[in-house]
């Protein structure tokens, strides 16, 4: 049960770090957002006041109800679209950063794109992009998944959403992709950078990108105008009447995100294989003794419990999508504590995933705790794992990753046992998603079948 916020006394503030004069904690945030936040959460504890300078004021959630008023029961009362500048800048007004109604009215025009049926569909296209790929592969070589993964995932979400073959062009959409993501607008004291728009600047190679990237999705909306294709997202939405500006920012948002996470979900998926052996064997037994010598196929998802236990554990201790951000719109109480309207709170994947109150041995990789309870796994509490969020919200191309994602790690692990090349060192990228920087490179060693 919720307290309202008039029950709240206006002056009773959650706890927090004080932060230097004009900048907050601002500073420590973007050097190393995830310690930070974990850090936060273990010394604040549940609700904690983030001062971020200029009277601005997060306020970060670590308690299961809290995500899930944010999320589901209050979920009306916060709004997206200023939560996150840098993602709007390049994706203008796409379903992750509409608001309301128009959130309502876009979505349902693209949810048939996303019907069970339809997701099914796309698995022909899913295993002809990693068949592709597995012929591409020399045995004994190395590659780096993170790049490997992005090029597949970026060529299958283009010809599921958009009838689009990139199997020759994927590795320039894949680079483009990667200069507008890791691009910050901000410096680390929080200083908006210039803005030079020349050839060796990082706003100058991020504006070219996006342009690159623009004049493609331009080019197949025309098309669509002249002939629709059925099932197709970009002619659903020149079919609803949208603009072309309008039908630009959805598709590049279905673009972007459909690749995107499920790509470094990938890569964080085949770096713990490689790294936990005695994890992974049930996984590769289960594949030999389920298929034999065939190559998965959809049908067989249902009779894998072993490898969606992998996916699900992977996912828990790399969450592509590593926090959520809202911005209140009234007054609000979250638990004893009243957030004003306006200010903006967060809830963290990556910190909710790896507190120890809700995941014992919260840092060991342990598919086994997803078991049924009875043959003992763990309770799991609504709200301590939301990789793909929740509520009206929650990823509407959950479905989608979630059936791209066993099905390539199966189809790879049929052919292949990766294996982590010596004296790598992990390094995670947090930004608009959470993706390995370095620390996947993998040598391509042949499954014996």
């Amino acid at each position: 049960m919720y307290v309202r916020a008039e029950e709240i006394d206006s002056q009773r503030q959650a706890p927090g770090p004080r932060g230097w004069p004009f900048v907050g904690v601002g500073p420590a945030y973007r050097v190393d957002p995830l310690s930070f936040l974990t850090r936060m959460q273990q010394q604040f504890g549940d609700i904690v006041t983030l001062p971020m300078g200029s009277r601005r004021r997060l306020f970060l959630l670590s308690d299961p109800a809290y995500v899930e008023q944010l999320l589901v029961a209050h979920a009306s009362n916060y709004h997206s679209r200023d939560i996150n500048r840098s993602a709007m800048e390049f994706l203008g007004d796409g379903l992750l950063n509409i608001d309301g109604e128009t959130h309502r009215h876009d979505r349902a025009l693209v949810q048939p794109s996303f019907s069970r049926r339809q997701v099914e569909s796309y698995a022909a296209i899913m295993l002809d992009h990693t068949d592709t790929m597995l012929h591409r592969w020399k045995p004994n070589t190395e590659v780096s998944f993170r790049h490997e993964m992005q090029r597949l995932t970026l060529g299958i979400a283009a010809q599921a959403f958009f009838g689009l073959d990139l199997r020759h062009e994927s590795a320039a959409f894949g680079d483009a992709f990667s200069r507008i993501i890791r691009y910050r607008p901000l410096t680390v004291i929080g200083v908006p950078r210039p803005k030079w728009d020349l050839p060796i600047t990082a706003y100058g190679q991020m504006q070219r990108a996006r342009a690159f990237l623009d004049e493609q999705i331009y080019a197949r909306i025309t098309q669509r105008r002249q002939q629709a294709i059925p099932g197709d997202i970009i002619s659903s939405l020149v079919q609803a009447g949208m603009r072309d500006e309008q039908v630009r920012d959805h598709a590049m948002t279905f673009l972007a995100a459909g690749h995107e996470t499920t790509a470094n979900a990938l890569a964080f998926a085949f770096y713990l294989f490689s790294t936990h052996a005695s994890a992974s064997t049930p996984l590769l037994q289960e594949l030999a003794a389920e298929l034999g010598n065939r190559d998965v196929v959809l049908d067989d998802l249902p009779r894998l419990p072993a490898l969606d236990r992998f996916t699900r554990e992977s996912l828990r201790l790399y969450p592509p999508a590593w926090i959520i951000g809202r911005r209140a719109v009234a007054d609000d109480a979250i638990g004893n504590f009243r957030l004003p309207a306006r200010s903006f709170a967060i809830a963290s994947q990556w910190v909710m995933h790896r507190m120890p109150r809700y995941w014992p041995d919260p840092l060991a990789f342990r598919p086994d705790r997803w078991l049924p309870h009875e043959q003992g796994g763990q309770n799991i509490i609504p709200y301590t794992y939301f990789p793909f969020g929740g509520g009206p919200r929650t990823c509407i191309g959950m479905p989608f990753a979630q059936q791209e994602l066993r099905l390539i790690l199966a189809r790879i692990l049929q052919h292949y046992v990766p294996e982590l090349v010596p004296g790598q060192r992990l390094v995670l990228e947090p930004h608009i998603t959470l993706r390995p920087l370095r620390g996947t490179r993998m040598r391509l060693v042949p499954r014996l079948r």
